[in-house]
């Protein structure tokens, strides 16, 4: 599998039009019905220094500062490995109208008992699915609770130990996935995976069986037959649903959805404080200008 390759101008760029598209959907017949006025508040540039989950300026400082910090943590350091994980339970995928509830500590405890020990950072992450098939009799969309984190300080061995026991003790949503899952990426990969597991709602997802190839006992035609294991399909996601999402998201910040341990905890705090702190220089500096304006 290539590495991840996701540029700061290409991060910036996706979530700038994300929020636009969110701004031209409120102005439609449909936009005005359900875009509430806190969704409306919550992605305004001047409500950044929130840190508001659903917020787009929130999310690029947040991943910016984030890129920056870890790589000079990982060179000052001289670290040699780090890691990208994924741990997606079952039990973390809920129902749309389930999913405003959900408590994401239930994510982040599952992860501390993985990752105990370690030095790492991550985030929760809500996908959006807007079908689950895999679910017999369901038709209503889902949102899986799930985090991504970047560890380092350990290896390979020590990884695939825990990979291994977490997976004998959860399973994933989509059948046919593991609960966990994790990769070492290069030093050159790193603040693309920072900005992947830092990004917003910027995708749905549902998913299609993977399928063999079989012989009919009959007509002696070769056939496929579903395997019982499903794949994700992702795409842009669309702004009905996107809204939906966001309501999920309501006021979770940056802070409530991001975690931590080891070195990772000092990390975590100065970014919160360091993020918040840009965000409310950015707009002093805005309301500045404007006052300049006026009176010049």
């Amino acid at each position: 599998m290539k590495p991840l390759r996701i540029s700061k101008i290409e991060f910036n760029a996706q979530h700038r039009h994300l929020n636009d598209r969110l701004l031209a959907f409120s102005l439609t017949r449909r936009g005005r019905r359900i875009v509430t006025e806190s969704i409306k508040k919550n992605v305004k540039v001047s409500s950044a220094s929130s840190l508001k989950a659903i917020n787009s300026a929130a999310r690029i400082r947040f991943a910016d500062l984030l890129c920056t910090e870890l790589r000079a943590i990982i060179l000052e350091n001289g670290i040699d490995e780090v890691f990208f994980t994924t741990l997606v339970v079952r039990e973390h995928a809920v129902p749309l109208l389930e999913a405003g509830g959900f408590n994401v500590v239930a994510c982040k405890e599952v992860a501390r008992n993985f990752f105990d020990g370690l030095d790492y950072i991550g985030l929760i992450e809500a996908a959006y699915y807007y079908r689950a098939p895999f679910i017999a009799g369901v038709h209503q969309p889902f949102v899986s609770w799930h985090s991504h984190a970047i560890v380092w300080s350990t290896t390979h061995k020590d990884l695939a130990a825990r990979r291994w026991h977490f997976n004998r003790t959860f399973h994933p949503f989509v059948p046919g996935l593991r609960a966990a899952h994790f990769k070492l990426i290069s030093m050159e990969s790193v603040s693309s995976y920072v900005r992947y597991m830092s990004k917003s709602l910027v995708k749905e997802y549902t998913a299609y069986p993977r399928m063999r190839k079989a012989v009919d006992l009959k007509t002696g035609d070769i056939i496929k037959q579903p395997t019982g294991r499903w794949r994700n399909r992702k795409r842009t996601i669309r702004p009905t649903n996107l809204v939906r999402a966001f309501r999920v998201m309501g006021g979770r910040t940056l802070k409530q959805l991001s975690f931590a341990g080891g070195t990772g905890k000092g990390l975590r705090r100065d970014l919160l404080k360091a993020s918040r702190y840009s965000l409310e220089k950015d707009a002093a500096a805005r309301t500045e200008r404007r006052r300049a304006l006026l009176f010049t």
